[in-house]
């Protein structure tokens, strides 16, 4: 049988947990400083799992050298401090609210059935999110308005023949200013406010035919 440390914990598995989260660090360190991509914090998130098992490790490390009591002791301080910490940043996730700017040209589409349209990626897939799917948007590449973006998303939204009736195209105020100079948008919008605007069209064929490049 395998040699166990501490309560449980097989000495193999106390190194092999340790080499790991090392050799992960250093990867991860290693591939951050060349990868040649933005970074976003939530990329972070598979790497800081490990520290989950070093901490286990850790935990049986100590309490295997105090007693009992001061056991129990360390291990319910570390318990309240996280249980607490957790609660306090679930009550700050709930007061958020990122996407009540929304709400009003979600309510626009529904109440005009809109069922179909396109955006640019980040604000596509949180409205068909958002409408519980009644919206269907199919994504435009964040950089650029003129390409179907086909990240996490189904690819018959590539085909200009997918939706037949009006279809609409949503655009923040800033990509509304930066794509001002489209022959299609030269005129006022089907909707607007403090953040997006809404242009309506009778087809889906208009969008492909007039922005959209290198379309199937």
């Amino acid at each position: 049988t395998e040699k166990i440390s501490g309560d449980g914990i097989p000495a193999g598995a106390e190194v092999f947990i340790l080499l790991f989260f090392i050799v992960s660090s250093i990867f991860h360190i290693f591939l951050f400083q060349f990868l040649n991509s933005e970074m976003e914090l939530r990329y972070f998130i598979p790497f800081l799992v490990l520290y989950i098992p070093v901490l286990a490790v850790l935990f049986n490390r100590i309490t295997k050298k105090l007693s009992s009591i001061n056991s129990m002791i360390f291990i319910a301080v570390i318990t309240m401090m996280l249980t607490v910490q957790g609660a306090l940043k679930f009550q700050e996730i709930l007061r958020a609210d990122n996407n009540s700017s929304r709400n009003e040209y979600i309510t626009y589409l529904e109440t005009h059935r809109l069922n179909y349209g396109f955006a640019t990626f980040w604000n596509a897939n949180v409205t068909a999110e958002l409408s519980n799917g009644r919206i269907e948007i199919a994504g435009l590449a964040p950089d650029t308005i003129h390409v179907i973006h086909n990240w996490l998303a189904p690819s018959a939204y590539e085909n200009p023949d997918y939706h037949k009736g009006e279809t609409f195209l949503l655009l923040t105020k800033d990509e509304w200013e930066t794509y001002s100079g489209e022959s299609i948008l030269q005129r006022p919008p089907d909707y607007r406010d403090d953040h997006f605007v809404v242009f309506r069209f009778p087809s889906t064929g208009i969008i492909f035919d007039e922005l959209i490049q290198n379309n199937h």
